[in-house]
């Protein structure tokens, strides 16, 4: 290898670490010159064009993944209308006091992608606090098994976030949590039937989704004969959620939709009763035994 210093040495392997060029190609050229160049609100928003929007289109210093699902959002907000753009006069301002700023700190390549990390979450962050959050599930009735558990927690937040009622199952009842645990061990047929009664009138008289998410342990050696854990892992993941699954009321036909209680396992099959007409939304059915031999499975349209 000779350097351009004159000095010369022998190298096993090199590494090309010359960077990237922003290209999009999908866009006609008079569009989009040059992607490194466009002037976007947050990063995200041409100045004259409210059809068209950039998701990751910068050059960050930290990782990128926050700074893209920070644009998602605010591209969600501004799509479903529950934030509206600025004025076209304040937009620009932002843009060049930005790439200014840019300038300063990291020289004259490729301003306007430059991003301050910290700074623009935080931005984008005082931009969504005004946002009305949507509320799909409003008014839903939801049961969550192994709610006091880190998946069964965030589940139940998420489900709340989204406009749901929800209330857990898990072994020891606690009305204080962020989703109310009603008392139930999963392993006990009797004690699944009371739980699930008691979270159903809690919840008003009735369930439209069910979450299976209690689990305990993980699969053990193939090769060994099945131990008491075993034997216990298989209570509470495939009967626990068995006992449940079918304590749990169908929804009424009124202002519902029809064929039961959509039933989501942790395993991401649905054990639902939609009909055919109206199609699964989990996809494709599994094989059934039937009297008659096994029936394939068939995948809604």
């Amino acid at each position: 290898m000779r350097f351009t210093d004159g000095r010369e040495d022998e190298v096993d392997h090199v590494l090309w670490c010359t960077g990237y060029r922003a290209t999009v190609p999908f866009l006609d050229p008079a569009l989009v010159p040059d992607p490194a160049r466009l002037p976007l609100y947050r990063h995200a928003f041409p100045l004259d064009d409210d059809a068209l929007s950039f998701v990751g289109l910068m050059q960050s210093p930290g990782s990128a993944l926050p700074v893209v699902e920070a644009q998602s959002r605010l591209l969600a907000a501004y799509v479903t209308g529950r934030l509206s753009r600025p004025s076209r006069d304040r937009m620009p301002a932002s843009v060049t006091a930005e790439a200014h700023a840019a300038r300063e700190r990291w020289g004259d390549r490729r301003p306007h992608m430059r991003i301050n990390v910290d700074q623009y979450l935080r931005q984008v962050a005082r931009d969504l606090e005004g946002v009305r959050r949507a509320t799909p599930l409003a008014g839903r009735r939801v049961i969550v098994t192994g709610a006091a558990g880190t998946f069964g927690r965030a589940l139940g937040a998420r489900f709340t976030e989204l406009g749901a009622h929800v209330f857990g199952l898990g072994l020891h009842a606690d009305a204080s949590a962020p989703v109310p645990v009603v008392g139930c061990d999963l392993t006990d047929p009797e004690s699944v039937t009371k739980g699930v009664e008691e979270a159903v009138r809690l919840l008003g008289g009735g369930v439209d989704v069910l979450v299976n998410k209690a689990g305990r342990g993980g699969p053990a050696p193939a090769e060994l004969r099945p131990s008491t854990e075993v034997h216990a892992q298989l209570a509470l993941n495939l009967l626990g959620a068995w006992d449940v699954t079918a304590a749990a009321p169908p929804p009424p036909r009124t202002g519902a939709r029809p064929g039961g209680v959509p039933r989501l396992t942790d395993g991401g099959s649905c054990h639902c009763r939609w009909p055919p007409r109206t199609g699964c939304p989990s996809g494709p059915s599994p094989p059934t035994r039937t009297r008659y031999g096994w029936r394939p499975a068939r995948t809604w349209a």
